[in-house]
């Protein structure tokens, strides 16, 4: 399956992982037995993406060569991940979990793809029959878009918000360079880090913009909440005009249902680049509302069709080239979130064994350099975070920030009774 230009833009040099803990003991065979027979049935699995050319290649070792690095392991819940903070539900004694790792370059699909092949997996070990994956197709609008439901002042008209987000593109190997220079050498020291914002948190501030007639969404609250902790900062202090300006700050935006024709593995999102908000607030409540409300402003005017046809034809007509967004690899707190809160992982129940079946009780997604950056030193890309809900509604946020910056967010941790 050829990629398109969307699978070459700003995933061209990233991979990413996701760590599922289950509780219960697992009949390792079956399930490796299993995973190869998803790889026969869906052999594109086994492809490879070279990150010069942007071309997929079929790796030469059989499914059981390929699937010794994806082995399914048993461990203790702490070499799984660290309980801390709250990140594993400590209600319920794991005396057995299995975690399922699983690691795709970035090109070749985004987390929806992740959820696809675990869906797949699932239904193999049910024993059940999967569809076969359809291929990739060329990236084309569909004739019709959601019309625009709000503005924000800031966000500007239209036509000039469509012309911020084109030139917020940035194309070309120097380009490239120089985010890895800001990556690898620039960055302040920060830290890995998760956090769990309360179901009951975000309900909260939820109740809260319903009554003051402000249509947004929880994750539009949740993004407010973490935009608002980044202009902490102490690097963005220093060279903030005053200490009402926001630092840089964009977010992933999935536009798989705003295109004609989709297959379950690709990348069918861009990345936006939210306008500098002017927010004027009496109250730590009131700021996160006008943010919120700015951020549900920006992700209708990207969706927006003249947005959306000149950042899709920058991407078109750079294919090949290193693409990404203008802020990438900053010193400053120029965060990109990633949302994966739309899957609903929580909800699938794996078969572990002839007796166990078992829902996943926790999950830690990760986007990294490709493993060529990897070797290199670059173990962690600072700036970006993912975010997921959890069974229970909770929402959490993973990823590397400043200290000062994860001290900020743990503020919007507290329960509200």
């Amino acid at each position: 399956m050829a990629l398109h230009c969307l699978d070459l833009g700003i995933s061209r040099f990233l991979q990413f992982s996701a760590t599922l803990v289950l509780p219960g003991e697992a009949d390792l065979e079956h399930l490796r037995g299993t995973a190869v027979e998803l790889l026969k049935a869906w052999p594109s699995l086994q492809e490879r993406v070279n990150l010069l050319s942007g071309r997929l290649s079929r790796g030469k070792e059989d499914v059981e060569e390929f699937w010794k690095s994806k082995m399914l392991i048993t461990c203790s819940l702490n070499d799984v991940v660290p309980v801390t903070n709250g990140r594993v539900n400590n209600s319920k004694n794991f005396d057995d979990i299995f975690s399922f790792p699983t690691a795709l370059q970035h090109p070749f699909c985004d987390a929806a793809g992740l959820y696809h092949i675990i869906e797949a997996y699932r239904s193999l070990l049910d024993g059940e029959p999967i569809k076969s994956i359809n291929p990739r197709q060329p990236i084309e609008l569909n004739d019709e878009l959601p019309v625009r439901e709000m503005r924000s002042r800031e966000a500007g008209e239209p036509s000039d918000f469509a012309k911020f987000q084109e030139e917020s593109i940035k194309v070309g190997w120097r380009a490239f360079g120089k985010v890895c220079i800001k990556q690898f050498l620039l960055n302040p020291k920060k830290f890995e880090n998760s956090i769990r914002i309360p179901a009951s948190r975000i309900g909260y501030l939820r109740e809260k913009a319903e009554e003051g007639g402000i249509k947004v969404t929880s994750h539009d609250l949740l993004l407010a909440c973490i935009y608002k902790s980044c202009a902490v900062s102490p690097t963005w202090r220093k060279v903030a005009k005053d200490g009402k300006e926001m630092p840089p700050f964009n977010i992933i935006l999935n536009i798989k249902n705003l295109l004609k024709e989709n297959t379950q593995l690709h990348n069918p999102f861009i990345g936006v680049n939210v306008p500098p908000p002017a927010i004027t607030a009496t109250s730590e409540t009131e700021a996160i509302l006008n943010l919120a409300a700015h951020m549900r402003s920006t992700i209708v005017n990207a969706r927006s069709r003249d947005c959306l046809s000149r950042v899709l034809d920058k991407h078109q007509r750079f294919q090949g080239k290193p693409i990404g967004t203008r802020n990438l690899g900053s010193k400053f707190p120029t965060v990109f979130v990633s949302s994966w809160a739309h899957l609903p992982l929580f909800d699938l129940e794996l078969q572990l064994s002839a007796s166990k079946r078992a829902r996943i009780c926790y999950m830690e997604p990760d986007i990294a350099a490709a493993e060529i950056f990897r070797r290199a030193g670059c173990k962690k890309l600072a700036n970006i975070l993912e975010t997921w809900k959890d069974g229970k509604g909770d929402f959490w946020v993973h990823g590397v920030l400043e200290k000062k910056v994860w001290s900020e967010l743990n503020n919007y941790s507290i329960e509200c009774v």
